[in-house]
């Protein structure tokens, strides 16, 4: 029987979940209590060292690799609240390449540094949206697209701490705005600035804006 592999791709790679099931020379399987919770896998020198599972005194759950008592390389962490994180690790911390499935419904697949959002990544919503590029300890930074499932609007530009900021281009579906375009400056998620606003009907207003509203 082979070796079951686990993984998922992202951004036209593929990544490998798959913990190292390869004992680490000189390490033994043991179960032992910990102040933090109970181990059971491989352990070097008295403390986690190899492929094992933690189950934490406060519900948490970690299953994947270990290198001297820390949580580096693959593994699964099931928190007690439901959300789940499958990936990598470094030092402790959730670093690399990794899926994080919210109870809510809501999934982040990408990059992590540090145990936060980091590098690229693509956010879904449990209502449908989806964010996709660029992010900095946690929020939308820099160059990004945001779907709207409910109206069919996108925004593609540039983002800032989670806002639509800098030149960017909002194309609405659905409703009173369906078909317009805008595209220019934005600051903190209103039109501000230069821009040219591209209604459905071909009439077009070219100038400064000024939160959302045309100047001249």
């Amino acid at each position: 029987s082979g070796t079951v592999k686990t993984g998922y791709y992202f951004n036209n790679n593929y990544f490998d979940t798959t913990p190292n099931n390869t004992p680490p020379k000189g390490s033994t399987y043991v179960t032992k209590q910990f102040n933090n919770g109970t181990y059971s896998g491989y352990a070097l020198n008295g403390v986690p060292h190899g492929k094992g599972v933690m189950r934490y005194t406060n519900g948490d759950v970690y299953d994947g690799d270990w290198v001297n008592n820390s949580r580096s390389g693959k593994g699964k962490y099931t928190y007690a609240d439901g959300n789940t994180y499958n990936g990598d690790w470094l030092n402790g911390s959730r670093t690399g390449q990794g899926i994080f499935t919210f109870v809510s419904g809501d999934v982040y697949v990408g990059d992590f540094v540090g145990g936060k959002r980091h590098g690229k990544g693509l956010y879904k919503f449990k209502d449908g949206n989806f964010y996709f590029g660029d992010w900095v300890e946690g929020k939308y930074n820099g160059k990004g697209i945001l779907t709207y499932k409910n109206n069919g609007g996108v925004y593609i530009g540039d983002f800032v701490n989670d806002k639509k900021h800098g030149k960017g281009k909002q194309i609405w579906g659905e409703g009173k705005w369906n078909g317009d375009v805008y595209d220019g400056d934005w600051q903190e998620n209103n039109r501000t600035g230069f821009g040219k606003y591209t209604h459905a009907s071909g009439n077009v207003k070219e100038g400064r804006f000024e939160n959302g509203e045309f100047k001249g």
